[in-house]
């Protein structure tokens, strides 16, 4: 199964067609796409829905992110779990505990400080204060605009990564917790991908359209990928101290 990318930059509508996707625009042919073969759905801006097309992806364990057109995220839409997973239970009960709160904010800081260092040394640069850190790694002045519109369109598609993840272990839609943790999922996944990011500007510039963020995203999925079960596995350890 592959992600489905929906680009509307022009207008695009997603409808249900039998076992399939279809999306339209005006000037093209509608194009379909089996459920069957779509692991999540990550649209960008001006795509309308069918309800019965939502629900097929509901129904099927196919997340929806909804994005703005900069790359932010905007909305989700995440069938209810089939089954209760012992990370749900377990995240469930962790909110239940009375510090939890400061539990969590430590593992967060914990987590982007491993991020940030694990970053600075793929870039070659020594480490120090961890507050001096992120500076080292930033472009000048003159490159701002570029790449912090490059990061908002990777972070848009690193939280909708996390968002499908979260919804594999049991977190749905309807879970308000979501807010808590799937923006500190997408943060060290942006930080884990930042080296790659820098290496691609090097040669094809920054990617600050979400076509090209895109293509660099897909390319590098297994760094992605890393740095998101990474940090999973250490929430996972966290809640497994609190139980």
């Amino acid at each position: 199964m592959k992600p489905l990318y929906i680009d509307g930059s022009e207008a695009r509508h997603v409808s249900l067609d039998g076992p399939a996707l279809k999306v339209q625009q005006p000037t093209c042919a509608a194009l379909r796409f089996p459920l069957a073969r779509i692991s999540r759905v990550v649209a960008s801006g001006g795509v309308s829905w069918s309800t019965e097309a939502l629900l097929a992806c509901a129904d099927a364990g196919i997340v929806v992110c909804f994005l703005h057109a900069n790359g932010r995220p905007r909305a989700r839409w995440i069938g209810r779990p089939t089954s209760r997973s012992t990370f749900s239970q377990h995240w469930r009960d962790f909110l239940d505990s009375p510090d939890w709160e400061e539990r969590y904010g430590n593992w967060r800081t914990n987590l982007r400080r491993h991020a940030i260092r694990f970053c600075t040394m793929r870039l070659g640069f020594p480490l120090g204060p961890l507050r001096d850190l992120p500076s080292m790694v930033t472009p000048d002045a003159s490159e701002a605009v570029p790449f912090r519109r490059a990061k908002s369109h990777i972070y848009g598609l690193a939280y909708a990564r996390a968002l499908d993840e979260l919804a594999t272990l049991g977190l749905g839609s309807g879970d308000p917790s979501l807010r808590t943790v799937a923006p500190d999922l997408a943060i060290c996944v942006q930080w884990g991908l930042h080296p790659d990011l820098v290496a691609w500007q090097r040669d094809h510039g920054w990617p600050t359209e979400r076509q090209q963020a895109t293509v660099f995203f897909e390319r590098h999925r297994p760094t992605a990928e890393f740095h998101l079960r990474h940090a999973l596995r250490c929430l996972s350890r966290l809640l497994e101290e609190v139980v």
